[in-house]
């Protein structure tokens, strides 16, 4: 019978902090746990494995033992500690000399351990450590992309130069950028009698930051469909051993980019995204049943996009993308790959109107192959499971007046200084150049210098004003539309005040009111009529002047004319000047003598001479409240 060897529960530390070098001392086992009789440990220290990329991927291990070799049968389970390490099970076998030729399958931990648990943690900053006492580790490999490089003692990459696609109409380049990613992983297997019962995986509270500024030339339309670019990549195995049993431990890191665009002319663009994230992301399998874990802390910082050149159409999204795979035996296992993207969008009218706007996301993707960990286990479908979305920019977004407002002028002459203004992004910090402004005269029949003015390199678009040759109010009113012609929410507006054209409100007019349009309270039907008044503007009195019964006599009447923006207001109070007795419609009888009937007008001049606006008339009687009544009506004031 083989050497048992026996270890009930073990905690076993891969990797260490910079501050906590000791952790990577040998821990004491305990005698009592269960390793599988037919386990066989072939060490890299007196053996070699000489088997072909090939026959390794037929399963046909040929290893020249530099010792005696080791009993081995068939249905033994190999575990080697050689490159990426290996755990096979042994189906048929060969012996010559001192060489052993085995046809093998795979093999997987449940094969090997009982009552065990697999407790270990890794940061990628200590791969560039050695390893003490029964612990091993070494550096698969690490390359760089061009214009990629990393500081020597952590996971900070700077990038300068680094040409993510090139293509003969379009090319997409890092400029220049900065890139943190260093997590603590940890893991936790418990098998009980050669089973995995449960098995957790992550990392937590990890800090993730990036600072990148990528410039997109286009000299023509193009299509790029998805390319993916490698920055940096590094492997690094770890071995500790269960016992005699090496557990062999593969982190593989990529940094990738990953970019797609399509572009309908020649475009030059720089854009920025920085953001600082910290996440934490795992899963717990237990009761053949996967729980995940993925918690998300993102900020986003505005930066402004410099869209160079002409505009036209453009959808461009690029991914900053750490992938970490963590391999057991050369098998891969768990997939953490969080991806840092920004979505650009740029629509270009008919008329070079346009809008641009750019989305920010982090997407917190896992997955898990666990078929090296146990044979009946599922796996842990890829996906991605917090997904952080932030609005980072968009223009235009709003125009503001910048000087040439409430201007005073006289009727059909050009004022004196430009209408001007200015158009920024959603940030107010940077303002935006070739941008179409559309300057209209929307009250006073005026007329601007041009109608459509592009901004200038500073964001500016100006036009001069000619007044309209009447006395209505003089506006004007700049706005931006966006690719679908819609207006931005944004608008600039402009008055101007009329100089010595004064309408001379002296003299006799007539009050039209529209019964047509009246309504009255109290059942009243409302009536058509003309009421003349004459106007006083020296002593600024309303004098009521055709009452044909003579019936009412006015005690007050006012008027109040507003030059800017040329609207009247007047009261006229009449009050029942008779002495009489009139009939209540509730059969009573009563002296009408002193009530008071109010005439009120409120318009705006739309012509010379000529107001158009709302009349209401309120008559009050003291002795017969129950026929009091309020009506308005439509109404016009015009001078006879």
């Amino acid at each position: 019978m083989k050497k048992i060897v026996i270890l009930f529960s073990l905690i076993l530390i891969f990797g260490c902090s910079s501050d906590d070098s000791k952790s990577e001392e040998v821990q004491e086992q305990d005698p009592n746990a269960i390793i599988a009789d037919n386990v066989v440990v072939i060490l890299e220290e007196n053996s070699e494995l000489m088997s072909t990329e090939s026959e390794i991927l037929n399963g046909t291990y040929v290893i020249q033992f530099s010792e005696s070799i080791p009993e081995i049968e068939i249905n033994d389970v190999i575990v080697g500690d050689e490159g990426l390490g290996f755990l096979r099970k042994v189906t048929s076998i060969s012996v010559v000399n001192n060489v052993v030729e085995m046809q093998t399958v795979q093999a997987n931990m449940e094969d090997v351990f009982g009552n065990t648990n697999i407790n270990f943690s890794t940061s990628l900053s200590s791969f560039n450590r050695s390893s003490s006492g029964e612990s091993l580790q070494r550096n698969n490999y690490e390359r760089f992309a061009q214009g990629v490089s990393r500081n020597q003692n952590s996971f900070i990459f700077d990038f300068t130069n680094v040409v993510i696609n090139s293509d003969p109409s379009a090319n997409l380049t890092i400029t220049d950028g900065a890139l943190n990613f260093n997590p603590t992983y940890f893991f936790d297997l418990d098998y009980s009698f050669f089973s995995l019962d449960r098995f957790q995986f992550g990392t937590e509270n990890t800090e993730f930051t990036a600072e990148a500024t990528l410039n997109l030339n286009a000299t023509g339309s193009a299509t790029i469909p998805v390319t993916e670019y490698t920055l940096y990549e590094n492997s690094n195995t770890f071995v500790r051993f269960v016992g005699s049993v090496p557990v062999v431990v593969t982190v593989f890191l990529k940094l990738k980019a990953k970019s797609e665009f399509e572009v309908g002319g020649t475009l030059s663009l720089s854009k920025k995204l920085e953001h600082n994230t910290t996440f934490s992301l795992g899963a717990t399998y237990e009761n053949s049943n996967w729980s995940p874990i993925a918690e998300l802390n993102a900020g986003f910082i505005d930066h402004p996009i410099d869209l160079g050149g002409s505009y036209f159409n453009l959808t461009d999204k690029i991914s900053i993308v750490p992938e970490v795979i963590i391999a057991f035996y050369g098998i891969n296992g768990p997939l953490i790959e969080p991806a840092l993207s920004g979505n650009l969008g740029i629509n270009v009218g008919v008329n070079q109107d346009w809008d641009a706007s750019l989305n920010a996301s982090i997407d917190l993707n896992l997955g898990a192959s666990i078929g090296i960990l146990g044979e009946n286990l599922l796996a842990l479908p890829y996906d991605s499971y917090n997904i952080y979305t932030q609005p980072i920019w968009n223009a235009p977004d709003t125009i503001e007046v910048i000087s040439g407002n409430n201007q005073t002028g006289n009727q059909d002459e050009q004022l004196n200084q430009p209408l001007k203004v200015r158009v920024w992004d959603n940030s107010g910090l940077f303002y935006l150049k070739d941008v179409p402004v559309y300057f209209e005269v929307t009250s006073g029949n005026g007329t601007t210098s041009n109608q459509t003015v592009p901004t200038d390199p500073n964001g500016f678009a100006e036009v001069f004003w000619t007044l309209g040759d009447n006395t209505q109010p003089q506006i004007v009113q700049a706005t931006v539309k966006k690719a679908d012609g819609s207006n931005i929410e944004s608008i600039a507006t402009f008055n101007a005040n009329l100089e010595g054209n004064q309408v001379d409100l002296s003299g006799n007019w007539t009050l039209n009111i529209f019964g047509t349009s009246g309504s009255c309270t109290n059942n009243v039907t409302p009536i058509s009529a003309n009421i003349q008044f004459e106007y006083d503007m020296t002593t600024n009195t309303i004098t009521y002047i055709n009452d044909p019964n003579n019936l009412w006599q006015q005690t007050s009447g006012t008027i109040s004319y507003n030059e800017n923006t040329q609207e009247i207001n007047f009261d006229v109070v009449l009050t029942y000047s008779v002495s009489s007795t009139i009939g209540c419609s509730d059969g009573t009888t009563y002296d009408p003598q002193g009530d008071t009937d109010t005439h009120s007008f409120s318009g705006i001049l739309t012509a010379e001479n000529y107001f158009t606006g709302t009349f209401t008339d309120a008559l009050y009687l003291n002795g017969c409240t129950i026929d009091n009544y309020e009506c308005t009506y439509n109404a016009s004031f015009v001078k006879n």
